[in-house]
């Protein structure tokens, strides 16, 4: 197990999922914390899939589906990566349901599952999926903390060897999602998260969708930037053993960055486009998290 080393810690999050906060009340431990967040800097926990380049799991920590790559909200997150940059599998005054329909429609006919999840206490219109419940609150956090999350993207460095991603957000790109979050907000695009999961199991069926339960308990977040093997298997995160390991009381969210790029880029007509969709699928993950939580410790892989 890796000798334990102070993780940098998501500051700019304003969520309520709080591992500092939780530590002083005694809900966890540091000991804890440590050998937990140590031991997903192994390879003990991590499965190899064949099946990556869309993401359909959740980052969520309470996910136990480890059979797909994950980001934020599963599919949706390909679905902001358009809506944050290009917008061109939307047309003028459609909301974020009619946008998500086509895009899951066409991924299904490229021969892709897609997915998310719902949970069993939600309530109202919602879902039980912060990144599709809370899109509007996301969007905001992109509009007005943007200058935040570039600086956050741009300061990544792997946690082995602390090796810069060498991330560079140009400023074009950069106003482009902005401006596009501004304009989301302002547009009616934004609806329950309810009902973008209605639309998920129209095109992809029940099974698409995970039922989680359980309150969010986690303490870190997991950029996994490793590219798939020679054999084009990706690694991601096995939740189940995780649990099974550590309890309820230390979960981990987790996204595979290589899964937003080869989605962006299947979608988009230039590499430009699909750089832009890419940086864009960043910034609505790390909004996410923000708005979730905050101090979580981050890692990079």
């Amino acid at each position: 197990m890796p000798d334990v080393i102070e993780l940098p810690r998501l500051e700019i999050g304003i969520g309520g999922i709080d591992p500092d906060a939780r530590l002083v009340n005694g809900e966890i431990t540091q000991d804890g914390l440590d050998r937990f967040t140590a031991a997903l800097q192994t390879p003990e926990f991590y499965d190899r899939i064949a099946h990556w380049q869309v993401p359909k799991v959740c980052v969520d920590g309470r996910t136990l589906s480890a059979d797909g790559s994950a980001a934020a909200g599963g599919t949706t997150s390909v679905v902001m990566s358009d809506a944050l940059t290009h917008d061109t599998y939307r047309k003028q005054g459609e909301t974020v349901v009619e946008h998500a329909e086509r895009i899951f429609m066409q991924l299904k006919a490229l021969g892709f599952a897609i997915g998310g999840h719902d949970d069993d206490h939600a309530h109202g219109p919602n879902c039980g999926c912060g990144a599709q419940d809370k899109l509007a609150a996301i969007y905001d956090f992109i509009a007005k903390d943007g200058d935040d999350i570039r600086a956050t993207l741009q300061s990544l460095s792997r946690t082995a060897d602390n090796q810069s991603l060498g991330i560079v957000v140009p400023d074009s790109t950069h106003q482009l999602i902005i401006g596009k979050a501004e304009s989301k907000l302002n547009e009616n695009y934004v609806r329950p998260g309810a009902e973008i999961r209605e639309v998920m199991v129209a095109v992809a069926g029940e099974d698409s969708i995970e039922h989680l339960k359980d309150a969010h308990t986690e303490v870190a977040l997991i950029i996994d930037t490793r590219g798939p093997d020679e054999n084009d298997t990706l690694a991601v995160l096995n939740k189940e053993r995780l649990l099974a390991a550590f309890g309820p009381a230390y979960k981990a969210f987790y996204v595979n960055t290589t899964a937003l790029k080869a989605s962006a880029d299947m979608l988009s007509k230039s590499a430009e486009e699909a750089n832009e969709k890419f940086t864009g699928s960043l910034y609505y993950n790390t909004a996410t998290a923000c708005v979730l939580s905050k101090n979580v410790r981050v890692i990079v892989l």
